[in-house]
């Protein structure tokens, strides 16, 4: 996996800007850099960097593993939308493979614009559940609208990719 140097690098590296990239593997160049002492930084002549941290009964994972972790979830809900456009073909549902296949193109284009807020990660992947839900069958679960956070932590503001329209029917930066 990949680490960026920020926490929005660490998600997009592992996330639709791997897929974009046409890379089969990614892999890390390290996992733990830490000299005696992991939790203090001055006990060696680097900082100390870590994926994750000794804990008392396992492992305790940092901010980093765990946006690598949801990209690489975001990278497992586009194959498996994959997989049900495929399906679909197959049973002959052409119209809801293109329509599943408009929302997954842009996020694929390696042209398209890089993520660059945080909250659009959830929107995007609501995206892609909801047309796996929807070719599956289970149109019963796939609301006409997202789920709405209105919890949050910071205030969210118009950038170039919030999609200002919540129900995601203009698709993906208001394309499809």
């Amino acid at each position: 996996m990949f680490y960026g140097s920020s926490t929005l690098g660490s998600r997009n590296m592992t996330d639709f800007e791997f897929l974009r990239s046409g890379a089969e593997v990614a892999t890390a160049w390290g996992f733990d850099a830490t000299k005696d002492n992991p939790y203090n930084d001055f006990d060696g002549g680097h900082k100390d960097w870590n994926v994750i941290f000794p804990g008392v009964d396992a492992p305790t994972p940092t901010i980093y593993w765990e946006l690598c972790r949801e990209g690489v979830d975001d990278c497992r809900y586009v194959a498996t939308l994959q997989e049900q456009i495929r399906q679909a073909r197959q049973r002959g549902e052409s119209q809801a493979a293109q329509r599943a296949q408009a929302v997954l193109d842009p996020l694929l284009n390696p042209e398209a614009r890089p993520i660059e807020n945080p909250l659009s990660f959830a929107r995007l992947r609501w995206r892609v559940a909801r047309e796996i839900l929807n070719l599956m069958g289970r149109r019963e679960l796939a609301l006409s609208f997202p789920a709405v956070l209105t919890n949050t932590a910071a205030p969210e503001q118009v950038g170039p990719n919030v999609i200002t329209d919540p129900s995601f029917e203009a698709g993906l930066f208001g394309r499809i």
